[in-house]
């Protein structure tokens, strides 16, 4: 007769030695000092570890926190007199040296009309100089960096490295980055007017009691490296991109006509070469990218390389409604009636060279261009782009009553009272 099995025995139990021996051929292995039981509940062993992992990140966090609290706290104890302002602003002068934002199409901005305006382009942004203030506006439309100022005439001069802003008449002017005003101090004079290198370094035009006007050329640390005195009307200076010429472009006014110099000066160098340019007076002058300086006159454009002329571009009896200067290009827009409903525009390289003669139908009251790829005109009607490569034009219609423009990668950027629009994004 067969031995009945009780109730609860449904399985029947198992050897311990067999038990036993199967525990024992259970592999171990270590993984950076975590025991791991490879056996039949793996994915727990394996939540061990990177729990274990964790661990030692929070560990090496709480150390982190713990080693910079106690460098505050060596610094604010031991080194809290070298904590200044003057300082701060050092550290931010180089703060964003190597900083750039994404180039695109430039996002339209609103702001409060203002009763004077400077505009720039300065480290991809959109720079706006007022009677209230300065304002750095990235390709978002947002305000990267905003001051507070009342001045009467701003002025803005950008190069690579700074901004400088300023007020024609007034003593105060400011430095900036992108991300801080880094100098904010007066001149010994009155500004009349200011340069800026690539490099950095500063030159201002003031007046003064010893001569007519004084040209002071600060470095990329706004440390005082020379003076120079002139005993004619200045009307304009500029820095080449290297920071090492300064040239400055006066007027004397004789008995039978008015005669324009043309001063460069090796920084560091207390003599002048001097360029006379008989019956004319200069408007403006300019460094290109390849170090050749560039002088619009009234009656023609001189291009100088150090102070020897290499060519000069007769305007024939006319005065130009609107030039630029950029990077290697110059542009000079004519009109061709009576109204200036029609005009052309002539383009020339650095060696005086004409690359183009473009006719536009319709008005000019300003130019823009990037020096690379396209020549912008902009009136109150209509704005034009004008191809580098072919000289092919595209014409948009201007929405707002234009103030400024700035060529941008790619596009142009009007301004007006109330903000800005962006034209030949495609």
């Amino acid at each position: 007769m067969d031995e009945k099995i009780k109730d609860g025995d449904s399985k029947p139990k198992e050897d311990p030695k067999v038990n036993k021996e199967k525990r024992s051929t259970v592999r171990t292995v270590r993984t950076n000092g975590v025991k791991l039981d490879f056996s039949a509940n793996e994915e727990a062993q394996y939540s061990r570890y990177y729990l274990a992992v964790s661990r030692r990140y929070r560990l090496a966090r709480y150390m982190c926190v713990l080693l910079l609290v106690a460098f505050l706290i060596v610094m604010l104890v031991f080194f809290r007199e070298n904590i200044t302002y003057a300082n701060l602003m050092y550290l931010a002068r180089d703060l964003d040296s190597d900083a750039k934002v994404n180039v695109g199409v430039y996002n339209d901005i609103s702001y409060t009309e203002r009763l004077a305006y400077d505009f720039g382009f300065y480290r991809q942004r959109l720079a706006v100089a007022t009677n209230t203030g300065f304002t750095l506006y990235s390709k978002t439309g947002s305000a990267d960096l905003e001051t507070s100022d009342v001045m009467q005439s701003p002025r803005l001069e950008t190069g690579e490295k700074y901004a400088l802003v300023y007020d024609v008449g007034a003593k105060n002017y400011s430095v900036f980055t992108t991300v801080a005003r880094v100098l904010y101090t007066e001149a010994p004079a009155e500004i009349l007017d200011a340069a800026v290198s690539d490099s950095g370094s500063y030159a201002l035009l003031t007046s003064s009691d010893e001569a007519k006007a004084l040209v002071t050329v600060y470095n990329k640390d706004f440390a005082e490296v020379t003076k120079y005195y002139k005993d004619k009307f200045v009307i304009d200076i500029a820095l080449d991109n290297e920071g090492t010429h300064v040239a400055t472009a006066a007027v004397e006014v004789g008995a039978s006509e008015l005669c324009g110099e043309i001063s460069v000066v090796e920084i560091g160098v207390k003599e002048a070469q001097n360029v006379t340019l008989p019956g004319m007076m200069p408007l403006q002058t300019e460094y290109t990218e390849d170090g050749r300086l560039v002088v619009l006159c009234d009656t023609g454009l001189v291009i100088l390389d150090g102070a020897k002329e290499i060519a000069r571009v007769s305007y024939d009896g006319r005065v130009p409604r609107a030039y630029c200067i950029e990077k290697n290009i110059v542009a000079l827009a004519f009109a061709d009636n009576v109204i200036g409903s029609e005009n052309t525009v002539f383009v020339y390289d650095t060696s005086g060279k004409e690359l183009y003669d473009i006719k536009i139908n319709g008005g000019v009251d300003m130019l823009a261009t990037d020096g690379e790829e396209s020549i912008y005109t902009v009136s109150d009607m209509a704005a034009f782009e004008i191809s580098l490569e072919n000289g092919k034009q595209k014409r948009a219609t201007v929405k707002d009553r234009p103030i400024g423009a700035v060529a941008v990668p790619g596009s142009l950027v009007v301004f007006s009272t109330e903000g800005t629009r962006s034209y030949f994004t495609d």
